[in-house]
């Protein structure tokens, strides 16, 4: 069976290949988030961008990983998307918690100008306000 190009849903994985992808996709999800996290200054450029983009990509790969566990007949295939699928939404809570990250899209929030599309606008003005409804606005004691 061909694959069409760009696709990343595979009808012949195995659980090594959850397993692996799953670890690959956490490397690199910490990995953009430590780059933006250390990023100097904070711009659309540094900031924005690059976390928009990941998140982009991330989705796409993290539902292909997700998608086994409702459709596969083979159980252990199954188990290995939804231990997957569980170690990707822990991951996701420890970035989504990232104060430095938070704080770079307040910065860049309060730079915002006519340049920015109205799009990438509502975008930062969302994770600005998911980080607040996590509390990281809130002072740490």
């Amino acid at each position: 069976m061909s694959v069409a190009s760009g696709c990343r849903l595979k009808w012949c994985t195995s659980v090594g290949d959850i397993v692996k992808r799953t670890s690959t996709l956490i490397n690199y999800a910490r990995s953009v988030y430590d780059k933006v996290g250390s990023s100097k200054p904070d711009t659309f450029e540094s900031v924005v961008l690059p976390i928009s983009m990941f998140e982009a990509e991330y989705q796409t790969e993290r539902n292909a990983i997700d998608f086994p566990q409702h459709t596969f007949p083979c159980k252990a295939i199954r188990d290995a998307s939804c231990d997957a699928t569980r170690k990707l939404s822990d991951v996701e809570v420890e970035l989504e918690m990232r104060k430095d990250v938070f704080e770079k899209f307040v910065s860049v929030q309060k730079n915002i100008d006519s340049s920015f599309s109205d799009e990438y606008r509502r975008y930062v003005d969302r994770k600005v306000q998911l980080g607040r409804r996590n509390g990281l606005l809130l002072a740490s004691v």
